[in-house]
């Protein structure tokens, strides 16, 4: 899957929460920031394993948890941690 068709999923995942659960629009920018650094996550991935993996399926719990792990150490906080987390476990 390109990094395209990836976007149009969040796109449509962020309107169905728009339209649906009538998210505030401040919430839906956050979300969207959260799941772009979810892509670029899946783009590093795949730089890093020669272009497999570089769709949803590409995530892992591997790779979550180092992402979780260098966010801890350059000083994110547990909340906005977990608050990323949520996101894209809603999601997924």
């Amino acid at each position: 899957m390109s990094a395209d068709g990836r976007l149009h999923d969040v796109d449509r995942h962020l309107g169905r929460l728009a339209t649906e659960r009538a998210y505030s629009p401040r919430t839906l920018a956050s979300y969207r920031a959260d799941l772009g650094l979810l892509c670029e996550l899946i783009d590093d991935q795949a730089q890093d394993t020669a272009g497999e993996g570089s769709d949803w399926r590409g995530l892992n719990e591997a790779l979550l948890r180092r992402w979780v792990a260098r966010s801890m150490h350059e000083g994110l906080s547990a909340r906005s941690i977990a608050r990323r987390l949520s996101c894209w476990r809603g999601f997924l």
